[in-house]
């Protein structure tokens, strides 16, 4: 099954249990799985405090002791997946667990602990990570369209629906991230009852208005509350 299945891993206290050093601590991780296995799925929702955290990295020793644990595994991780040798495809899927942007992550930080993975010839990585916010990419923080990556980076549109914070009253609270327009696009469309506009030509518009000044998540919602959609 190694060898033929993907293995999907959708925390980081598994992900520690990939490291060798650590089977005969992990008794459900095989030695035979971890030698075979071929293709890996990584899908973590970060703590948002770690992917913080990731920047100060040196001070970690000042972080709450659960999210100094996730430090260090998640530094370890290129390092620890370099043990799989015989691994060939590699998909990692990223977000934070809170309801701002995901531009607020130093991606340049987060990504270095996979460098190590560099060194495995004929490893096929792609990494999949949210669309960028313009009004908050840097390139000094972000992998900005025109930014060298070592591996293969896919944008996606982030999810709007977040839960509450735990401990808390049941909630979900929706926040889009870029492009926050696009589903009052969509109702635009159907009330004018022309062609729906594409992703791409939703994300150039709006980027033009962030660029010019326009604050759009307040129009969005102004429209949104007036009915006036269509002024958009």
């Amino acid at each position: 099954m190694a060898r033929n299945k993907i293995l999907h891993i959708t925390d980081l206290e598994t992900v520690k249990s990939l490291d060798a050093s650590k089977i005969g601590e992990q008794a459900f991780l095989s030695t035979s799985l971890f030698n075979n296995v071929t293709r890996l799925s990584i899908t973590l929702r970060l703590p948002h405090p770690l992917c913080h955290a990731l920047e100060r990295v040196y001070d970690s020793r000042m972080s709450a002791p659960e999210v100094a644990c996730d430090i260090q595994i998640w530094l370890q991780l290129g390092a620890t997946l370099t043990q799989l040798k015989k691994l060939r495809k590699l998909r990692i899927w990223l977000d934070h667990d809170e309801a701002c942007s995901w531009s607020v992550v130093n991606e340049r930080a987060l990504l270095s602990s996979l460098t190590p993975l560099c060194t495995i010839e004929g490893l096929d990585v792609s990494i999949s990570l949210p669309k960028l916010h313009p009004m908050h990419e840097a390139d000094d923080r972000h992998f900005v369209k025109g930014s060298y990556t070592r591996f293969r980076l896919i944008r996606r549109l982030r999810q709007c629906h977040h839960g509450g914070k735990p401990g808390g009253p049941p909630e979900v609270i929706i926040k889009h991230d870029f492009p926050v327009s696009l589903e009052l696009k969509d109702i635009i469309s159907e009330w004018d009852d022309g062609p729906m506009p594409t992703l791409a030509e939703v994300e150039e518009e709006e980027r033009q208005q962030w660029m010019s000044g326009t604050d759009v998540e307040a129009l969005v919602i102004r429209s949104m509350d007036s009915g006036q959609v269509s002024q958009l």
